[in-house]
C-alpha cells in the first residue's frame, strides 16, 4: 500500500519476513494523521485480512449500515460477506471497542443490544 497524507510525506507498507514495514519517503520524527489516513494505514497493517473485523466494522459505519439500529445477528450477518471467519466473540469485542469510542451507540438490554450511530 502506498499512501500520500496531508502532510505530504508518502507511507508505503511492505511486507518483510511475514512482518509488515512502514516506509517514508523523507525522514519523520512524528507524523499527524487524518483519521482517515489512520485508518487505512491500520486496516492494511492487520496480519490476516479476513480476520480484520474492526476495520471492516468503520467500513459499515462509513457506509451508512448504522445509521438505523441493527441487532447483533445483522451485524454479524453483514460481517461474514466481508470477512467470512467471524467469531462472535471477536464481533462483541469489536462493537464495545467502538460504543467506547463513541462511534456507535449501543441501546437496550442485555442480550438484545441495538447498535446505531452516534
Amino acid at each position: 500500500m502506498n499512501l500520500r497524507v496531508s502532510s505530504g510525506v508518502r507511507v508505503s507498507i511492505n511486507e518483510d519476513q511475514g512482518t509488515k514495514v512502514l516506509v517514508f519517503d523523507q525522514p519523520v520524527r512524528a507524523l499527524s494523521l487524518e483519521p482517515e489516513e489512520a485508518a487505512k494505514i491500520g486496516a492494511s497493517l492487520y496480519r490476516d485480512k479476513r480476520s480484520a473485523i474492526l476495520p471492516n466494522l468503520v467500513t459499515l459505519v462509513e457506509s451508512g449500515f448504522f445509521n438505523t439500529p441493527r441487532s447483533f445477528v445483522e451485524i454479524r450477518g453483514a460481517l461474514e460477506e466481508l470477512c467470512p471467519k467471524v467469531r462472535p466473540s471477536s464481533v462483541v469485542m469489536s462493537l464495545a471497542t467502538l460504543n467506547h469510542k463513541h462511534i456507535i451507540r449501543r441501546t437496550g438490554k442485555r442480550r438484545n443490544y441495538m447498535y446505531v450511530v452516534t
